[in-house]
């Protein structure tokens, strides 16, 4: 059999481009970068599962191209248990059992972190060491109303400046997650080739033990 994985890099690609492309609306849509994330952890995976699944249709398509190809000069009867046989039913057979089905790992987008957290704590921790800094300056230890004033005004700063810092990172946010999303693609691509590699394997050594044990050699 000549067919091998490379031959179907183009469709993989495709297959690839066209997750990332329907991958736009749900990334420039309105919900927030944590409803963003949430979705896309699962919906991406799934993508690739359903891709996995055209491109297996693909390969066994072009398997079975190749097959009837090999078999062209074939009796008649040989070629009949040649459709009889179901390479196509088998194939897909062994594609689902728990040993042979593509699981990915991981099994979901897993984020690497979150700037707008990040810039959130750290104007919020700038706020409130600021704020009882001037509150120790400003107070003596007996003026204890004054303090726990300035300690919930400081309090009061800290949350402010953390949701102002966080909001303002979104964009970096959004773009860490498409970098996280990115770098999954790019591994889940590698595994579905790597899968298909052992689903050609598997067809191969169906047709050549379906050859020999009818006297066919296989060119």
């Amino acid at each position: 059999m000549k067919t091998s994985v490379s031959q179907f890099t183009d469709d993989i690609n495709d297959e690839f481009l066209k997750i990332r492309n329907n991958l736009q609306i749900h990334l420039e849509d309105d919900n927030g970068v944590q409803r963003k994330k949430m979705f896309l952890s699962n919906h991406v995976p799934k993508e690739v599962i359903i891709s996995s699944k055209i491109l297996l249709d693909t390969v066994i398509n072009a398997l079975m191209d190749d097959a009837r190809s090999q078999l062209k000069t074939a009796s008649a009867e040989l070629q009949n248990k040649f459709y009889d046989h179901d390479f196509r039913g088998k194939v897909k057979s062994w594609a689902v059992q728990v040993e042979n089905k593509l699981s990915l790992e991981p099994e979901y987008v897993k984020y690497s972190s979150n700037p707008q957290l990040v810039h959130g704590l750290v104007a919020a921790g700038v706020t409130f060491i600021t704020g009882t800094i001037l509150a120790n300056i400003i107070f003596t230890p007996t003026m204890v109303i004054g303090a726990i004033v300035s300690g919930i005004v400081t309090l009061i700063l800290s949350g402010a400046a953390f949701k102002i810092a966080y909001e303002k990172a979104e964009s970096k946010a959004i773009s860490k997650m498409k970098e996280d999303i990115e770098a999954y693609l790019e591994s889940s691509k590698a595994q579905v080739s790597e899968w298909l590699g052992k689903v050609i394997l598997s067809f191969d050594n169906e047709f050549n033990s379906f050859c020999s044990n009818n006297g066919w050699e296989v060119q």
